[in-house]
């Protein structure tokens, strides 16, 4: 009986053992799936922060991490891009006529090694995107293009734009209009300020918009803030120092983007480089701009990049241009802690088209002697500036 009872006590025990076993089995495999649901909720589009109105877009793949890691962000930078034409242009070879024979994929192709691969990608959109025959007649040049032609800019992984620029208003209010619903549609970030240029002259009209934006990527906030950097007064510096203060307290890093200077001129004049150290000086982490049409020299002033101008990208504006020179600026920002530790730059030399003989407003990176001679020709209009970026070592070509 005492035996009986020992091999009773003994298969219950197993039993138990059996059914705790299955029970912790159980809860591990509860554990990764949880896991794996939250590594797959952490890999969806970003949503971005965007203006006063709070609406919400979608934004490149990435893992949020905590501000407490040391994280690193790459920023491309390309000039201007004119996703349109002036109608007077006609139909031969223009931009309208390539993307209908080429695609929309067409534009930035060549380029998909920089820009697929960043964590943001920014342009001058320099260009209504509208359907308006309502032009300001007493513009010179009159860009628009077709409403879709946002589509160019998603497939191109380009995801932001400056509209601060002297084109905006091409087509007047309508077209201003038609052109911001078409990115809001396309959830294309769009950012600039329009409260600081005279009213209706050739060099700019006046809309009175004024759109900071403040985006996420990998837990870190990045503010942008766009002007026309025509005018240098007390009253514009005075909204651009209460601008970058405000984003001081809402964005970890602070980008500013200019559209300024003298056309076809290789060399910053004055009022760009008073204007871009003056914006280093109120809290700016770096400062792009762009409207010359041709690359300009780069400054060092504080520790923080002044990229004069960019030159032309993908450019419907000159069907063949004289100088196609132009290039992309990547910034690669490290911050730990939420604080911005590092501040690296690396020049990517391109040329507008990849046809020899016409422009068919196809970008491509450079390689080889022709990369050297882009190179050549920035630290050569960089040597004339009081803090002028010297030459580094390629093939990595990181500032530091």
């Amino acid at each position: 009986m005492r035996k009986t009872f020992v091999i009773l006590i003994i298969l219950f025990t197993s039993l138990l053992f059996i059914q705790t076993d299955s029970i912790r089995e159980t809860e591990i495999n509860s554990v990764m799936t949880d896991h794996h649901n939250y590594q797959s909720l952490s890999e969806n589009k970003l949503q971005k922060i965007v203006d006063s109105q709070n609406k919400i877009k979608q934004f490149k793949e990435h893992k949020i991490k905590d501000k407490s890691t040391r994280v690193s962000i790459s920023i491309s930078f390309a000039g201007d891009c004119t996703l349109g034409q002036d109608i007077r242009q006609g139909n031969w070879n223009t931009f309208p006529t390539v993307a209908e024979r080429e695609g929309y994929d067409f534009f930035f192709k060549e380029v998909q090694t920089v820009f697929a691969h960043d964590d943001l990608t920014i342009v001058n959109l320099e260009t209504t995107l509208t359907t308006s025959e309502d032009f300001e007649p007493n513009k010179k040049w009159r860009y628009k293009g077709s409403p879709d032609y946002t589509e160019i800019l998603k497939i191109g992984n380009i995801e932001a734009v400056h509209i601060a620029n002297n084109h905006m208003h091409d087509y007047k209010r309508k077209g201003f209009e038609d052109t911001i619903e078409a990115l809001e549609k396309a959830d294309i970030i769009y950012y600039g300020n329009d409260t600081m240029s005279q009213k209706w002259n050739t060099r700019g009209g006046h809309l009175g918009y004024d759109i900071p934006r403040v985006i996420n990527i990998q837990g870190i906030k990045i503010a942008l803030l766009g002007y026309k950097g025509w005018y240098d007064n007390e009253n514009n510096r005075e909204k651009i120092q209460q601008d970058i203060n405000h984003m001081k307290e809402n964005a970890d890093v602070i980008i500013v983007s200019y559209h300024w200077g003298d056309q076809r001129v290789y060399y910053p004049n004055q009022m760009q480089k008073d204007l871009g150290r003056f914006t280093i000086d109120c809290g700016a982490d770096i400062v792009v701009g762009h409207h010359p049409h041709v690359i300009q020299g780069i400054e060092k002033y504080k520790d923080k990049f002044i990229v004069y101008s960019l030159g032309n990208f993908s450019f419907g504006g000159n069907r063949n241009p004289e100088d196609r020179d132009c290039i992309i600026f990547q910034s690669i920002f490290t911050l730990e802690n939420g604080k911005l530790v590092d501040n690296k730059g690396k020049i990517i030399p391109c040329k507008i088209s990849t046809d020899e003989n016409i422009n068919n407003f196809q970008p491509i990176v450079l390689n080889g002697t022709e990369k050297q001679r882009v190179l050549d020709r920035i630290y050569k209009y960089s040597e004339a500036l009081e803090y002028g970026i010297k030459p580094v070592q390629l093939p990595v070509n990181i500032i530091e």
